[in-house]
């Protein structure tokens, strides 16, 4: 059962323990990101960076040799809405995990020089980001168009020239708010996790957060009234397609819209990997994500093709997917395979966090326990599950995005789209 701690100066731990493993994981959630600095986007990331360099320079250079010498290994990653620092290793070095962990809230105290050569990591970041996850980068621009989340997470060259010193340093006070941020512990902490975090962070005169982070994205101007919005891009190489649906977050739950994912996406035997790889051979592999916030969201799935004609039936294919969804569906199956995920989640403290930490601190979902999950999966219903897909799954929620080496109208993605609207059928 999960557990809470409130410390004195107002800084949140939550704890899931499980004293049969040899590993702990201690996590800090920061709220912060493009979704809350759009006047700045990739401030975030970059702070991010210069925390390790901070921390690395605290220790005298010394810090990656330290974590290595007791197998500890510290990582972070910058989202829209929130920024992730995560410590994981033996439980017998939950100590020095905590006093890492803790020199995140030390002054940002680098030289110009240091930030510039952090700065240079990053734009080598950006040119191979965009190499790689130009579809994806394009496809977010359309589906967020004219919204915080439509900025790259990154930031770009120009945006990251102007963060200055002292910027940053602003930045950093402005983020770690004691009212704002939480740690959560997994695994085996021996007992001693609370405590040490407390002896480390909660006298620590952190101020309160000016900001409200409710963790709802700005709406798209055509939210839910797309028309089937589609973009075509030429490609010299690639026969890519991403498909977006709109998502109405608030008016279904965490649960079901967690059953619909993993009917889709979850497994090799689920819908689109037995359709369109097994039966069909259409696609080698597909990558595919649920972005949820509190009040909307975005249901997405792109793949590769081989050439345009198959890029053409592999859409047709997994728009028909969506639309079978439309009708109930046998959900014992889907249900069995995601408890006894939920039952293993205790063997994982990545998973365990990542289920309660996110769902029930970023989403907001009132889970504590593993049979609050698993209550609100049982409680999913095939006419729940339809009527998600009613709504979602039509071409006024619909965008998208394709590149191709041949002639491939945004008109010819319309039509394939049509299949989507319940009373006129393509011919």
């Amino acid at each position: 059962m999960e557990q809470m701690f409130l410390y004195p100066n107002g800084v949140r731990i939550y704890r899931f323990p499980n004293p049969n493993l040899h590993t702990f994981r201690l996590s800090l959630f920061v709220p912060a990101g493009t979704m809350y600095s759009p006047e700045a986007p990739g401030i975030t990331h970059l702070f991010e960076h210069l925390t390790f360099r901070n921390i690395n320079k605290l220790y005298q250079g010394r810090l990656y040799a330290l974590l290595n010498r007791a197998c500890l290994d510290f990582n972070a990653c910058t989202y829209k809405e929130f920024l992730h620092f995560e410590m994981s290793g033996p439980s017998s070095q939950l100590a020095l995990g905590v006093e890492v962990m803790s020199r995140i809230f030390c002054p940002l105290a680098l030289t110009p020089a240091e930030i510039e050569t952090e700065k240079s990591v990053i734009r080598a970041e950006i040119s191979e980001n965009g190499r790689r996850n130009s579809t994806e980068a394009c496809a977010n621009r359309l589906f967020w168009s004219g919204t915080a989340n439509s900025l790259p997470i990154l930031g770009n060259r120009t945006t990251l020239r102007r963060l200055s010193g002292k910027k940053l340093q602003e930045y950093q006070q402005s983020v770690l708010t004691c009212d704002t941020l939480f740690f959560y512990l997994t695994g085996n902490d021996r007992g001693e996790g609370v405590q040490r975090l407390q002896a480390a962070i909660g006298a620590l005169p952190l101020p309160a957060s000016p900001k409200v982070y409710d963790n709802c994205a700005a709406v798209p101007a055509d939210f839910g009234q797309r028309d089937c919005k589609a973009r075509v891009y030429p490609s010299q190489l690639y026969n890519t397609a991403s498909i977006h649906f709109d998502l109405d977050c608030r008016r279904y739950s965490y649960a079901l819209r967690t059953v619909l994912y993993h009917l889709l996406f979850g497994g090799d035997g689920c819908a689109f990997n037995q359709r369109l790889k097994e039966d069909l051979g259409l696609i080698y592999s597909f990558d595919a994500r649920l972005e949820e916030y509190c009040n909307i969201g975005n249901l997405h799935v792109s793949f590769e093709a081989p050439d345009p004609a198959t890029l053409k039936r592999a859409i047709a294919e997994a728009l028909q997917i969506f639309q079978q969804l439309k009708k109930p569906q046998a959900l014992d199956a889907i249900k069995e395979s995601l408890l006894l995920e939920l039952s293993i989640l205790p063997d994982s403290p990545e998973d365990l966090e990542w289920q309660f930490a996110y769902s029930g601190h970023i989403l907001g979902e009132s889970y504590h326990t593993l049979e609050d999950v698993a209550r609100a999966i049982r409680a999913v219903t095939p006419a729940q599950l339809a009527a998600l897909a009613q709504d979602t799954f039509r071409p006024a929620r619909l965008c998208l995005f394709a590149k191709s080496t041949k002639s491939l109208s945004p008109d010819h993605l319309r039509q394939l789209a049509c299949t989507l609207e319940d009373d006129a059928p393509c011919d």
